[in-house]
């Protein structure tokens, strides 16, 4: 006979490992094929692309397509040991575009069809061995079956380019500041099919034509601080717009003509002070941002409002990431009351349907969630637990359905990061101490592949009760039990490891009333109705 002990500890997974593998140790033994922080995943065709270097040469472009005979170096661009360190993948007419550095070019645009020699410069933009595309942090944008960017071809600045992926097609689309000086173009975003963007203290839209190229809006006052991640959303544009610097910004929106934009609210009163808006968010017909704390807008200075009490803001550890499957927006989140906890988070769009999910980790700080991405109608990402450390978590909203995904380094941390989820599978970069930072991928559950209803775990001996449920336990093994009440809380929770036989619930010091009892496996689940009459 085995009586159930209360237990109102985390139900965890027990064989949380199982789907997950390194794909290919590229940096054979302990030294890693990823440099830290630096991390450019694109998905296309049947592989992801990826950035990597190996024993014998330097940062190139690799690609993947979840084994380790296809984890291959796509081409060795800047010869030998040296680095090419190939940034922003963006895919656009049917290629990945991006650019890389070469000793005899700098850097410049690149483009591939996955094959060694389909993978090639597109245009030399600044002639010898300068670089045509000044930084390597600049961005490439996908717009109208083409990629813009900035570009100086040492004559004209650094302007506003353009290009299908052929030598002819990459050209400038115009020189805004004309003659030499530079238009620091910043904030491209496509908005209304077109693309828009700011240049010195403009904003302007394109259609990818000269003549196209126009200007929405003068500025009095010179901006000194953009929105770097701008957000489209119900014909609407939102970005943080500062004059002083990042901490003076303040939230504004555009309907895409000069008198529709202008600051959405002004949060911090008074200049020079700011609120400094960013990771702006469209979910259901509202936009989320964090600025000092959570806040949302419908577009409207009234429908600006702080959305959650002062007690929590948005939380960022490496990224702050939302991901949505359409009725749930799942993001990361920290309450200044009880410890500064920094936690998994969901919302249905209301305030009383916004709550954290699971406290994973019983640590003063939290679990400290990162890369939250959105995999078959499930949330994927990372999080540190006590028992388990920082490894792969996976969340359906809710409380039951949160928990271990998969433990990469037992009895350590795999540390999971730059999630991105392609053809069925979650790639990510993961770090063991015999392999260092490598490629490793996680099969991710369809829906139909999910835990099926069943009912033989368990059988209840006789139901209505009074003071004891007998419960005789189908031949499976591990089963979490949870038992809830007719309002959804949780009473009662236990973990049984074993193979049939019977125990027994003490319900006396429970209300009369209808409870559900769970019983949950690695493949199946049981509910049951169970009515506990005193």
């Amino acid at each position: 006979m085995k009586y159930l002990i209360f237990s109102i500890a985390l139900l965890l997974s027990a064989n949380a490992a199982a789907q997950s593998s390194l794909i290919k140790d590229i940096n054979v033994g302990a030294n890693s094929a990823f440099e830290q922080y630096i991390y450019e995943f694109a998905g296309f065709g049947n592989a992801i692309y990826f950035v990597a270097k190996d024993a014998t040469f330097g940062f190139e472009l690799w690609k993947s397509d979840g084994t380790s005979a296809e984890t291959v170096r796509v081409k060795d661009i800047n010869a030998g040991a040296a680095d090419s360190k190939p940034r922003s993948l963006v895919v656009a007419n049917n290629k990945l575009f991006f650019t890389a550095q070469t000793a005899a070019e700098g850097r410049e645009l690149w483009v591939t069809d996955g094959t060694e020699v389909g993978t090639k410069i597109v245009k030399n933009i600044r002639a010898g061995a300068s670089s045509g595309i000044t930084s390597e942090e600049d961005k490439l944008i996908a717009y109208n079956n083409a990629v813009y960017f900035t570009a100086d071809n040492g004559t004209l600045g650094g302007e506003l380019w353009k290009s299908d992926g052929t030598d002819a097609g990459t050209v400038l689309v115009k020189d805004l500041d004309v003659g030499a000086g530079s238009a620091y173009i910043a904030s491209m975003v496509v908005f209304q099919n077109k693309l828009f963007f700011f240049a010195d203290s403009q904003m302007y839209s394109t259609d990818g034509t000269a003549a196209g190229t126009v200007k929405i809006k003068s500025f009095s006052t010179y901006p000194s601080f953009y929105s770097g991640a701008a957000c489209a959303y119900n014909n609407k544009l939102y970005l943080s717009i500062g004059y002083t610097g990042y901490y003076s910004s303040e939230p504004w929106v555009s309907d895409g003509t000069d008198a529709g934009t202008k600051q959405l609210k002004d949060i911090t009163a008074g200049a020079p002070n700011g609120s400094a808006p960013e990771n702006f968010y469209g979910f259901k017909n509202h936009v989320y941002f964090d600025s000092e704390f959570f806040w949302r807008t419908d577009g409207t200075e009234a429908g600006t409002t702080q959305f959650l009490p002062y007690s929590v803001r948005l939380y960022q550890r490496e990224t702050l990431t939302f991901v949505n499957d359409g009725n749930k927006m799942y993001f990361a989140a920290q309450s200044q009351t009880g410890g500064f906890s920094k936690d998994i988070w969901v919302t249905d769009g209301t305030t009383a349907g916004t709550k954290v999910i699971k406290f994973i980790n019983s640590d003063l700080f939290g679990s400290k969630p990162d890369w939250l991405t959105l995999a078959n109608g499930k949330c994927y990402f990372s999080a540190e637990n006590s028992a388990f450390g920082r490894e792969l978590w996976v969340s359906d909203g809710t409380t039951l359905g949160t928990k271990l995904a998969s433990d990469i380094v037992v009895g350590g941390s795999g540390n999971p990061e730059n999630t991105i989820f392609w053809k069925g599978n979650l790639y990510f970069v993961a770090t063991t101490a015999a392999n260092g930072k490598e490629l490793w991928k996680y099969v991710v559950p369809t829906a139909t592949a999910d835990l099926v209803a069943t009912k033989d775990l368990f059988r209840l001996a006789q139901n209505p009760v009074n003071q004891l449920i007998a419960i005789e336990l189908g031949p499976t093994e591990n089963q979490n039990f949870t038992l809830t009440n007719a309002v959804g809380q949780v009473v009662a929770t236990h973990k049984i490891e074993g193979n049939s036989g019977s125990w027994r619930l003490n319900t006396s010091a429970l209300p009369s009333g209808l409870y559900l009892l769970k019983s949950e496996t690695n493949a199946a689940y049981q509910v049951e109705k169970i009515v506990i009459q005193h």
